[in-house]
């Protein structure tokens, strides 16, 4: 796990949306892996269940389409454009394919709901047999939890922030927030 302190890591990959090269897209992890950095990627869930890599809940930013991520299939999400590029929204199976074990690979969870199990389960499936380095991250450390319990073998770290009250965090009580900031709920 060195590679988490003395490697570059290139946040959801090496972009640069001026040359169509937009963020969590394939193009934008071969940049990395072209430099020789880590990279850092972003998973949430489709309507079907399958890890897709792709930051926002809503897919109006990077995308030409509106509404939830997770409302749509893997099969309707992967042909959607990436705005700006030739990339399609990618599965976190078809990005660890295409890294092929290069450069070690850093994965975010994004699910911000106490309610976990299906995604972290899509997830570990899929990392199980990879050949490359990896660590599995998150803001919640629910999910975190739940790797802890049932793939302890998998390396894990919890991510925090000031969670003054930004569109994320809004909806969580003040309480909520303290623990959260202070890692106090890390499994």
């Amino acid at each position: 796990m060195n590679w988490l302190r003395t490697l570059p890591i290139a946040h959801r990959g090496l972009h640069d949306a001026a040359r169509g090269i937009i963020e969590n897209s394939p193009s934008a992890f071969e940049a990395a892996v072209c430099a020789g950095y880590g990279i850092e990627l972003d998973v949430r869930q489709s309507a079907d269940g399958e890890a897709i890599v792709f930051h926002d809940r809503d897919l109006s930013r990077l995308t030409r389409e509106e509404g939830p991520l997770r409302e749509r299939s893997a099969r309707e999400l992967t042909q959607i454009l990436l705005e700006g590029s030739a990339d399609t929204i990618p599965t976190l199976g078809n990005v660890l394919d295409q890294i092929g074990g290069r450069v070690p690979v850093y994965i975010e969870i994004k699910n911000t709901s106490h309610r976990v199990g299906k995604l972290e389960a899509r997830v570990a499936s899929i990392v199980e047999g990879y050949q490359g380095e990896f660590a599995i991250a998150s803001f919640n450390p629910y999910s975190l939890g739940w790797y802890a319990k049932n793939t302890p073998h998998i390396a894990r770290g919890q991510i925090s922030e000031g969670y003054r009250g930004d569109e994320e965090t809004v909806r969580l009580a003040l309480h909520e927030r303290f623990l959260l900031r202070h890692l106090l709920l890390s499994p």
